[in-house]
């Protein structure tokens, strides 16, 4: 998924730095293309240009933005800045609902069945004490 998301779509990606947090968008669309196969097929042909549509975008921002811990200070995601660019999974599964290969819907029932998988995992400067 690096290579089919990130190095492709996000103006944040650094070949040589392989962080092991990702945006929240690239690790549902991963999860999500190992149940759903044909997700991959459909990335490997997305054209991004133009940008996706903004209906698009929020639709999809609307699920994994606010979840992300790309969006809190010092992280990788400026989405919701005027003029800044969006991460590589925000466009990607924008441009996937744009070109009709899933729907909003689709995605939050995607994020709902991540859910149960997931496990939490706490940023270096965080402590439970």
């Amino acid at each position: 998924m690096r290579e089919l998301i990130c190095r492709r779509f996000c103006p944040y990606f650094r070949a040589e730095k392989d962080e092991p947090e990702k945006c929240l968008a690239a690790v549902v669309l991963g999860a999500w293309s190992q149940q759903k196969p044909e997700l991959a097929a459909a990335l490997a042909r997305l054209d991004l240009s133009p940008e996706p549509e903004p209906a698009a975008v929020t639709a999809v921002a609307e699920v994994i933005c606010r979840r992300c811990s790309f969006r809190a200070p010092g992280g990788g995601c400026a989405a919701g800045i005027a003029g800044a660019p969006l991460c590589g999974g925000l466009r990607a599964l924008a441009g996937l609902v744009q070109a009709g290969a899933i729907t909003p819907a689709e995605l939050a029932a995607a994020w709902e069945r991540l859910l149960a998988q997931l496990y939490l995992r706490l940023a270096e400067p965080v402590s439970l004490r």
